[in-house]
């Protein structure tokens, strides 16, 4: 009897991980129309493969209606590390970036495609220990947040980012 109820539990897991699967794709799918993916609070604990191939249409999609991703959300997760660096390669019209809430440690330098469109950046309540000497290459940035993490100092490199209207930094070490 318990191998039957292992199996129906088993079943079910798989069943949930397809519906949430599914409801992704659904997710990724509608972003590929309006340019916005917002997929904070989900639980996620890998990067989708669909946002890492995001050029590759989902179900019946054309190829040549995808539009460009403009704003991604993966804040509130439960993602850690670095970004993979693939994410930032076709995204080169990203606009604003909110990955807070996270336990990222690191940010990948493909971030530097998007350079002349990244207007927004939030990097709060992660495990940042410091930021990379690249980040004043984000020509763009107007809002940068990094309140919550455990950063010593900002890099030199920020004072090259001359358009930066709001920079919060606060409970850091």
């Amino acid at each position: 009897r318990g191998g039957r109820e292992l199996e129906k539990w088993s079943a079910g897991q798989r069943a949930s991980a397809a519906g949430a699967s599914g409801a992704l794709n659904e997710l990724i799918r509608a972003a590929h129309t309006s340019g916005n993916l917002n997929l904070s609070s989900r639980s996620l604990r890998e990067i989708p493969t669909a946002l890492l191939n995001w050029h590759t249409p989902i179900g019946d999609e054309n190829w040549w209606s995808v539009m460009e991703l403009s704003k991604l959300d993966l804040s509130h997760n439960e993602l850690e590390g670095t970004l993979p660096d693939a994410i930032f390669v076709p995204l080169s019209v990203l606009s604003v970036l909110h990955i807070g809430n996270n336990g990222f440690t690191a940010l990948p330098q493909t971030l530097t495609n998007c350079s002349s469109t990244l207007t927004r950046l939030n990097l709060t309540h992660n495990r940042f220990a410091a930021l990379p000497a690249w980040l004043g290459a984000l020509s763009s940035l107007t809002h940068l947040a990094v309140d919550h993490n455990g950063l010593v100092a900002l890099p030199p490199s920020c004072g090259l980012l001359h358009g930066l209207e709001v920079l919060t930094a606060s409970n850091n070490q």
